[in-house]
């Protein structure tokens, strides 16, 4: 992005490049991890119960939009309001991965007791509709790869039409016993 100029977005129609992330590190008897915006860190036991699941949808500004065109609505938001700072350094918009250093502010951070037999995950936003299904969580917390397998296809036939099952998305499951 160090070509682009995010205030010349509105002559040239272009916005800077953005990307969500998700990360995590084990160390000493830890889990530190950390997220930006809905790309998601969580454990999940070997029931599929969640022990932390931490994602960022949230948009902090107060503008009614509505009243632009879809078009305008996302040159606002993807300008004006990425990784937007107030003066006292308040959030004002949402962050996301761009090489801007205000995104620091939205970075979201944990640490939580590392356990056994618990599966840490790293995950976009089209993975999110999987992770609210138990059965999908139960199968990852096997690190059976057919069985996850099985379980997604039969988690999209169930939900055929739902887009969010078919959404880009990445994930990254460990399971450091």
């Amino acid at each position: 992005n160090r070509n682009r100029d995010k205030f010349s977005v509105f002559e040239d129609a272009s916005a800077y490049y953005a990307a969500t992330a998700a990360f995590m590190r084990f160390r000493g008897g830890y889990v530190e991890y950390g997220n930006i915006c809905d790309a998601g860190v969580a454990a999940v036991d070997m029931r599929g119960r969640f022990l932390f699941w931490d994602r960022d949808h949230t948009h902090h500004h107060s503008y009614d939009l509505s009243s632009y065109s879809a078009t305008d609505q996302t040159y606002l938001l993807r300008t004006i309001f990425r990784n937007a700072v107030g003066r006292h350094g308040e959030k004002k918009g949402y962050g996301v991965v761009t090489g801007e250093p205000e995104a620091e502010i939205y970075v979201n951070y944990g640490r939580s007791t590392l356990k056994k037999n618990v599966v840490y995950l790293l995950a976009t936003d089209g993975f999110e509709k999987y992770l609210q299904e138990q059965s999908f969580r139960k199968a990852l917390s096997t690190m059976d790869r057919n069985q996850i397998r099985k379980t997604m296809a039969r988690l999209k036939k169930l939900h055929k039409g739902d887009g969010e099952f078919l959404a880009e998305k990445t994930l990254v499951a460990v399971r450091p016993d």
